[in-house]
């Protein structure tokens, strides 16, 4: 194969604002989903280097998703305020799938059993939350007299020096 002779092409990249609205105007697709691959894909290649290199693809999926979920990209679908208006406080896309990598949809273009898969993911979610907020205030209570008396310690640092008094103490 001819290696070809000219001037090699130029490729502009854009600031992340602009990649992710251009990337859900472009990806979207008709039936309001963005699909992981191609939306990543697309994406990754309208970013500059250095925001290639600090962003990573999962947080530039995050980034899509949370993008899709405020309804703040231009592609938003006709009709979208609509359900927005009548109930607020919804998202304008949801996740369909528990961990949220795969596919996020428009919530204007969810079917009735796409609205309960997301409602029972985002059910899930709540219930992860919800013990993972008691863990933190379980940790936190046994913590707390350690912390004080070594404010500037990490988490992890604190943890090892109660494990420790615990051994001390048993």
């Amino acid at each position: 194969m001819a290696k070809k002779r000219g001037r090699p092409r130029r490729q502009i990249r854009l600031p992340l604002a602009e990649v992710i609205t251009r990337t859900i105007d472009h990806k979207v697709g008709p039936d309001g989903s963005l699909n992981y691959e191609a939306a990543v894909a697309y994406a990754w290649n309208l970013l500059r280097p250095a925001e290639q290199r600090d962003l990573g693809m999962q947080n530039l999926w995050q980034r899509l998703k949370d993008a899709m979920k405020r309804g703040r990209a231009s592609a938003r679908r006709a009709g979208t305020k609509t359900f927005e208006d009548i109930f607020p406080g919804l998202f304008s896309a949801y996740s369909l799938d528990p961990d949220g990598a795969k596919a996020i949809k428009q919530t204007a273009w969810l079917s009735m059993l796409e609205f309960n898969r997301a409602l029972a993911v985002r059910e899930a979610q709540l219930e992860n939350d919800r013990a993972s907020i008691e863990a933190m205030r379980r940790a936190k209570a046994a913590l707390d007299p350690i912390w004080h008396e070594f404010p500037d310690l990490l988490f992890g640092e604190v943890c090892e020096i109660y494990r420790r008094r615990r051994e001390a103490a048993e």
